[in-house]
């Protein structure tokens, strides 16, 4: 079954608006099927581990993991991509901790792919072509207990304040919130910075990044990518952010929906973030949101962590 709340033309639409405002949103690298098979691409390369290396943690922890839910929970997966980790989890719970699987993401093609990893599980299932911010309006098609999920550093790409406060408002006291993402070790430093650019500048995932640009008219030679780990300042210190931008270098026109827009010959378009905290920059920010982790599970180099959180006793959300 699928629930489509945004349409193909709503999301064109979207992207002409923010185009002309010089933005390329992240969501946009993922919709159509050549985005989607894009990201596909991007998450097998051994030049971009990082969603790999989660799926493993993940697969390393799901005994002790599974045996925390509640039995006839609702997985609710935010941008599963290709639903293997989900798939993980189901197996592993079986009929007795699942009674249905959402897989909520903006691109329906990614959706398919998701949901027919799964097609042999008997369970009920269904895909919601909805954004992230669009949760206050979906929630009626699940119910408590349920176990939402941001698996494969999806979790990474959104505003701290904003998708901690739109969680805490969708869950209740029998709900979990179950994230991984990948950590910066301050104590190694520079090191540790200089290994995460390294990855984010890789060939595979600057190609994923302008690629909805190249489909809608750009020429590869006549554009720079740049990407730089900064420090963005919050109530819960500096934490550490990708900076990406795209430099046209000669004028460039981009079709988009039924508009062609020009960029001329200098200017630049900001692309999204992924955010890298510390393990007590996480722990700082779901104190403050009213979260408590029931379990945490961490690979042996302390790169990756996954997280099974849930609302702390005597707090409302």
């Amino acid at each position: 079954m699928f629930v489509i709340t945004v349409t193909e033309s709503l999301l064109e639409k979207k992207l002409q608006e923010s185009l002309e405002k010089g933005m390329l949103p992240d969501w946009a690298l993922y919709i159509k099927n050549a985005g989607a098979q894009s990201w596909l691409a991007l998450d097998r390369s051994d030049d971009f581990p990082i969603a790999s290396d989660l799926t493993a943690l993940l697969a390393k922890s799901i005994p002790s993991l599974v045996s925390l839910l509640h039995p006839g929970s609702a997985l609710v997966s935010i941008g599963p991509g290709s639903g293997g980790k989900e798939r993980l989890l189901l197996e592993a719970g079986g009929s007795e901790k699942f009674r249905a699987y959402y897989a909520v993401d903006i691109s329906r093609e990614l959706l398919e792919i998701a949901l027919n990893n799964a097609a042999d599980i008997p369970i009920e299932a269904a895909g919601i072509v909805a954004f992230f911010e669009d949760l206050p309006a979906i929630r009626h098609y699940w119910r408590s207990p349920m176990v939402v999920c941001m698996l494969g550093n999806n979790f990474c790409n959104y505003k701290p304040a904003d998708l901690f406060a739109a969680i805490a408002d969708h869950c209740g006291s029998q709900d979990f919130f179950m994230f991984d993402c990948q950590l910066i070790n301050e104590e190694s430093g520079i090191a540790s910075r200089k290994a995460i650019e390294k990855v984010y500048r890789s060939a595979r995932n600057r190609g994923f990044n302008i690629a909805p640009l190249l489909s809608r008219g750009l020429d590869e030679k006549n554009c720079e990518f740049a990407l730089d780990l900064i420090t963005e300042e919050t109530r819960w210190g500096a934490i550490a952010r990708t900076r990406k931008t795209v430099r046209f270098s000669c004028e460039a026109t981009i079709r988009c929906g039924d508009r062609e827009i020009v960029f001329p010959a200098g200017s630049t378009i900001t692309c999204g973030f992924t955010y890298k905290y510390t393990v007590e920059q996480l722990q700082a920010i779901m104190d403050h949101y009213g979260f408590a982790p029931a379990r945490e599970w961490m690979n042996t180099e302390c790169s990756n962590v996954l997280v099974l959180a849930q609302k702390k006793r005597g707090q409302s959300w």
